[in-house]
């Protein structure tokens, strides 16, 4: 029993590591291997960013983001379409936006407007010859954050692994990626119920380690190191296996994340009950 309770803290502790500690750490890693083969880590370098938000139809186009600063643009481009016909409903240009306060504000604002078939019906200049020039105008049709371009630009530009993120920023872009490919979809499901299952194979571990330990006692040790060699790679290749079956959609996402888990839980946890 008390091995038990090794098992379940140091899933626990995984747990935690992955989704509490391990993406900062990715990203002073990758600052630290930059210095250390030479290159300079510059914070104020700039992208093009397309960015489009499945849930309002609205495509940015942003000619500078920031990713060390991402609730600051510049140059903003955002055209919203309509969901029957797809042709332009309305497009906002902005000199700047800023993300303040949960919502995006733009200052230089241009709006245009179009009629069903997509040709413009007026554009009302914001940006006035006097002081007022310079107010921030509130966008509140604009519902996509910062952290929604950064995760994108992260995934889909800088090629992160979606694994990498914690699980509840994950599943956020999942929900807000709402017409993405059922292939993508099913891969980015699961990376996030792998997120939760992984850890567990430390219980699975000590499940199979006890009847495997008590068995090999007294045949010496270089057989049990060999049974936890094989008990390991089996595992692994199995998860690996059964992950990759769920992103093509052979399987479902959850059950690709946790049909391993399950499988040599339910085997480690009968072998150590038939220990006597």
């Amino acid at each position: 029993l008390p091995l038990i309770h090794v098992g379940i803290f140091f899933s626990l502790a995984v747990t935690a590591v992955t989704e509490f500690i391990a993406p900062e750490a990715l990203v002073w890693a990758d600052h630290f291997d930059k210095r250390v083969r030479g290159r300079k880590v510059e914070k104020a370098e700039w992208v093009v960013l397309p960015y489009k938000n499945n849930a309002t139809d609205n495509v940015w186009n942003i000619t500078r983001f920031w990713p060390d600063q991402p609730n600051y643009l510049r140059g903003v481009h955002v055209e919203h379409r309509r969901k029957d016909s797809g042709k332009k409903d309305f497009k906002w240009l902005g000199r700047e936006a800023k993300y303040l306060d949960g919502e995006w504000w733009f200052y230089g604002l241009e709006v245009t407007a179009y009629d069903d078939e997509g040709y413009e019906l007026d554009r009302r200049q914001f940006d006035v010859p006097t002081k007022a020039k310079d107010w921030p105008a509130y966008m509140p049709q604009l519902q996509a954050t910062w952290n929604d371009m950064l995760l994108d630009y992260q995934i889909n530009t800088q090629g992160k692994q979606a694994a990498s993120l914690p699980f509840n920023q994950l599943r956020g872009y999942i929900d807000r990626q709402t017409k993405v490919s059922m292939k993508k979809r099913a891969s980015l499901l699961v990376s996030m119920h792998s997120k939760l299952a992984v850890p567990w194979v430390c219980l699975i571990a000590v499940l199979m380690g006890i009847p495997a330990g008590a068995k090999t006692g007294r045949e010496g040790m270089l057989k049990g190191v060999m049974l936890a060699f094989i008990a390991f790679f089996l595992i692994w290749g199995t998860t690996i296996s059964v992950q990759w079956l769920g992103k093509i959609m052979l399987l479902s996402p959850i059950l690709a994340a946790w049909l391993p888990n399950i499988g040599f839980g339910l085997f480690g946890a009968s072998m150590a009950l038939r220990i006597k």
